[in-house]
């Protein structure tokens, strides 16, 4: 996390004149509440958001669980017998997975989070049959998928991907979760407003261009469209989301 508390403090702290564009990621809701950093997500101006990629929760392809709803069900009831992995302690898709059972009711400790440097790892887990289950960007793990060889239960979105229109949303099951990881663009706070407009429009026509959808398409990233208000918003009730979500998990600071 340290790389990304330096990026974002470089871009909170530049002069506002507008020359200076960070890449916002979710970490500027999480990482001040684990105390990685002083930094907060007040401390940018919001132009907008360009991308959103839902967890998903995945399992091996010959599992005999076939829904989200079955594996829940079997967590439930055989608390500390499941092992799941996906990235890091307190990374997205651990805090997707805890946030997942919190809407049902499954405390955290019912499943055991095993930690790998990533996505990658965590696939090799899962194939070797060392853990149960991983959350995960689909696009991470779409070349198991597409062979087989793993099976996405579930995306935790408002709405299906059409990019995988056959995976199901938990929302569409009961279940009201949804997290992932997101991106967008934003400037020093205080920077003039009419900088601002200028750089939401553009930002805008930017993200909407079929070159942008060509290399997001390419590169595995979902597109995700806020302008400067929505955006300023979405982040401000994403800060309280992951705050609770790490509070459940037992990961803030005493």
């Amino acid at each position: 996390a340290l790389p990304i508390s330096v990026g974002h403090a470089a871009g909170a702290y530049a002069k506002p004149d507008g020359y200076t564009l960070t890449l916002v990621t979710l970490e500027i809701a999480s990482m001040h509440w684990l105390g990685l950093t002083p930094l907060t997500y007040e401390d940018f101006d919001y132009i907008a958001q360009v991308n959103f990629d839902p967890a998903g929760l995945i399992v091996k392809g010959d599992s005999e669980w076939n829904s989200a709803v079955e594996l829940l069900v079997d967590v439930a009831m055989n608390p500390g017998k499941y092992l799941f992995s996906g990235s890091g302690v307190g990374s997205v898709w651990d805090l997707a997975r805890i946030g997942m059972f919190n809407a049902v009711g499954i405390p955290p400790d019912y499943t055991t989070w095993i930690p790998t440097t990533g996505a990658a790892a965590a696939v090799v887990e899962l194939l070797g049959g060392h853990v149960d289950a991983i959350t995960s960007s689909i696009p991470e793990v779409w070349p198991q998928i597409a062979s087989g060889d793993l099976k996405a239960l579930a995306i935790m979105a408002d709405e299906r991907d059409p990019r995988y229109s056959n995976i199901p949303t938990l929302k569409e099951i009961g279940i009201d979760w949804s997290a992932g990881t997101w991106r967008g663009i934003a400037v020093p706070k205080g920077t003039p407003p009419e900088i601002k407009d200028l750089l939401e429009e553009k930002i805008i026509k930017i993200a909407q261009s079929q070159d942008f959808k060509d290399f997001m398409d390419k590169n595995g990233f979902g597109i995700k469209i806020r302008g400067s208000q929505e955006f300023t918003e979405y982040v401000a009730e994403q800060d309280k989301v992951w705050r609770e979500i790490l509070q459940i998990g037992g990961y803030l600071p005493e």
